[in-house]
């Protein structure tokens, strides 16, 4: 039977399979195309998604406009050992590592390396000798010095062989006595031969320091003037005056006498080489940055350096961590020591480019009336004062009331010392002044001294403001206010008189008090005076930063703004303005940095009543209060940043960390309190434009506060949405299936 041809137009098999597998390989193709072109993208233009709960791989929002205000090239070089055997550190040098590789992203002119010095030897040279190549202009006067002082050893070391001979002939001599001068000679005649060795030394050393990629010009000129000066001061000059006047000795022999002289030319003779050669040595300068950052790099086995176009800024390892030790000799005893490991690497690279990117740092002075001491080891206000140095403030302490500085030395030059002048900041440097509350004390004579300090305190403050610079001032609630009411706003508070004259009344005889719902009995209640921050007003820089941040204020007065009287639309009976923003008739603008309002805040001025602070209630009626407990205030290029609470920055409250822990630990409770602060300084010194959220406020991601109606939209998708989906998923697939 002859085999029939297919019908025109029907594929055969071979055909279909030809044709399916080309469709095939052109989808994988274009498949392994788009992926190739989608990671492409993603490393072109820096498309990243972070995940992580606390963003560690992504730069804080401060870090970035840090970033990208940096003008000229920089430079960011790891210089970290690869550990053995100790998981810890290879952990925290891999994050280290990660986040200079995020500063690489985002800096368009950031260059990032990492180099090991155990093993990229050749890398290391190239990158100090690049270092070197810095300061090339400075160190070529004193390299060449150093240089020829170095060549003038050999023939020093020559000449000791002629002078040796004539000190070892008169060590021989019979005719010295039995007295004191032949040991003296003897002594001599070993220091002068120990000289050659000792000049030996110094030049291979010498030699060995000036071959270095970073050579060590100082500790050479120091090693060989040191060896020179002492053996012409304790060696030459005793032993030819010695010599001339022995030989003057009409008791001694002649030939001894000649011997005497002729040994005593012989060391003055070398003298005579030695001491202009140190003369020289000590008159070499060696550039002082050089000499520091040499020390700082040779002198840690592992450093961060950040580079800048000018100046190098060099970050010890060991800085970029903080070890924590907890449980160790604990009350309960048995308790075995845990530690744990806080990450601050960020905060010192973007502290280091600050530094970098400034001519001069600004000053900020904490103006402390009280007797102690508020930044420091134990000061008051230790944690915002770190904060503000490692983002290259220059931090101090003025105590006009008396009592000590933060260290001697600062009290004996008088910088921050008590009764001394205040820190006086340098031409174009900016200042801000952080004027704390005076302490009470049970001591009238303390208390007496206390306002005299505040006083001082306040008139400096009000000085330094006229010349253009910034203050916070921190005020506290004062039971006798309510008495001095007549003498004026704030009742006689010297503070509060001067936030008078920026538009803000400091109600300092009022406690902002919040009774919280849902509570029937006081133990419940807990302490009224404590107030949740939940949310910032977002009308500022200051505040728009802190984002969602929780934040904690106690013991609060209120802010009115707009005081004297004018005009502030939308303020009422409690001293709160609802505008986040006015304009008063004294050209005075304000914007409120901490705003709560509600039925269960209410301002108490009863002092009977505070005995009992937990048995208070809110006063039935009047509906929503309003408060503002701190604002910001410019009056022209003044500015000007009020609290109405001495605690809210203290370590009392940003130290606080979860269960009761340290903040070190389990992460800050309220992050927003010091947030707001260094955000506020940063304003108070103008630099507005680097005001953003920082590296340690998002150490602890949280979901910032939604409305009740957020809140049931949520909780009806997860009762009801989600299986709605499934079921609308599983009735798609069962039709599908049908067809």
């Amino acid at each position: 039977m002859a085999e029939q041809s297919p019908p025109t137009g029907t594929e055969t098999a071979g055909v279909r399979r030809a044709k399916y597998g080309l469709n095939l390989l052109i989808a994988a193709l274009a498949a392994i195309a788009l992926v190739v072109f989608l990671n492409w993208i993603a490393y072109r233009q820096f498309v990243r998604f972070d995940l992580t709960a606390t963003r560690r791989y992504s730069l804080s929002e401060k870090t970035q406009k840090v970033l990208g205000k940096l003008e000229g090239a920089y430079r960011i070089v790891t210089l970290l050992e690869a550990p053995r055997g100790m998981p810890r550190r290879a952990e925290l040098i891999e994050r280290v590592e990660d986040l200079t590789e995020e500063y690489g992203r985002y800096g368009a002119d950031l260059g990032v390396s990492h180099i090991d010095p155990g093993r990229d030897i050749a890398d290391l040279e190239r990158f100090y000798g690049e270092i070197h190549d810095r300061f090339a202009e400075s160190l070529e006067k004193p390299e060449k010095r150093i240089e020829a002082a170095r060549r003038t050893l050999p023939e020093i070391r020559k000449r000791i062989p002629a002078t040796a001979s004539p000190v070892r002939a008169l060590a021989r001599s019979e005719g010295l006595g039995d007295g004191r001068l032949p040991r003296f000679v003897e002594s001599v005649q070993r220091a002068v031969q120990r000289l050659q060795s000792q000049l030996e030394r110094v030049e291979s050393e010498a030699e060995k320091n000036l071959g270095k990629a970073l050579p060590a010009y100082g500790r050479v000129r120091d090693s060989m003037a040191s060896l020179l000066e002492d053996t012409t001061n304790n060696v030459l000059t005793p032993a030819i005056e010695r010599f001339e006047k022995a030989a003057e000795d009409p008791d001694k022999p002649d030939a001894v006498r000649e011997q005497l002289r002729r040994a005593a030319g012989a060391l003055e003779n070398l003298r005579g080489r030695v001491q202009p050669l140190v003369a020289d040595l000590q008159g070499i300068e060696v550039p002082s940055a050089y000499r520091q950052l040499r020390e700082q790099l040779q002198g840690q086995a592992d450093t961060i350096v950040v580079a800048g176009p000018d100046s190098v800024r060099v970050i010890p390892f060991k800085k970029m961590y903080q070890q924590i030790r907890q449980g160790a000799g604990s009350a309960g005893g048995g308790a075995q020591a845990t530690s744990s490991v806080r990450f601050l690497g960020e905060e010192r690279i973007t502290g280091a480019l600050l530094g970098l990117s400034r001519d001069t740092h600004p000053l900020v002075v904490f103006v402390n009336p009280g007797q102690r001491s508020a930044i420091g080891q134990r000061g008051r206000f230790s944690r915002v004062a770190e904060r503000l140095e490692t983002a290259q403030f220059e931090v101090e302490e003025w105590k006009p009331g008396g009592g000590g500085g933060r260290n001697p030395m600062q009290r004996m030059r008088g910088r921050g010392g008590g009764g001394q002048e205040p820190p006086e900041p340098e031409a174009g440097q900016r200042a801000v002044w952080i004027l704390l509350p005076g302490g009470g004390s049970g001591n009238p004579m303390q208390r007496m001294r206390g306002q005299q300090g505040l006083q001082k305190a306040v008139s400096h403050v009000k000085r330094r403001l006229a010349a253009g610079d910034g203050a916070m001032i921190l005020t506290s609630f004062s039971p006798m206010s309510g008495l001095a009411g007549a003498m004026g706003s704030g009742g006689g508070n010297p503070a509060a008189k001067l936030l008078s004259q920026y538009g803000i009344d400091a109600q300092t005889g009022k406690l902002v008090m919040r009774e919280r719902p849902g509570a029937p009995n006081a133990r419940r209640r807990g302490n009224p005076s404590v107030i949740p921050i939940e949310s910032w007003p977002d009308d500022s820089p200051i505040g728009r930063a802190v984002g969602g941040a929780p934040g904690m204020f106690a013991r609060s007065i209120p802010l009115k703004l707009g005081a004297k009287g004018e005009a502030s639309a939308g303020g009422d009976a409690n001293g709160a303005s609802e505008t986040a923003r006015t304009k008063p008739r004294t050209n005075v603008e304000h914007w409120p940095l901490v705003r709560i309002s509600g039925p269960q805040y209410w301002a108490e001025s009863d002092m009977q009543a505070m005995r009992n602070p937990q048995d208070l209630q809110a006063p039935e009626g009047g509906g929503s209060r309003s408060f503002v407990l701190a604002a910001a205030a410019q009056k022209g290029e003044t500015r000007v940043v009020a609290a109405g609470s001495a605690l809210w920055a203290s370590d009392r409250i940003t130290g606080m960390g979860r269960g009761g822990l340290s903040a070190d630990l389990t992460g800050a409770m309220f992050p927003g309190n010091e947030a707001l602060f260094v955000n506020s300084v940063f304003w108070l010194a103008g630099l507005e434009d680097l005001i953003a959220a920082g590296a340690r406020t998002q150490d602890i991601r949280r979901i910032a506060s939604f409305s009740r109606s957020h809140g049931y939209a949520l909780r009806w998708t997860l009762i009801a949405g989600m299986p709605l989906a499934v079921l609308g998923a599983g009735l798609a697939v069962w039709a599908t299936r049908r067809r």
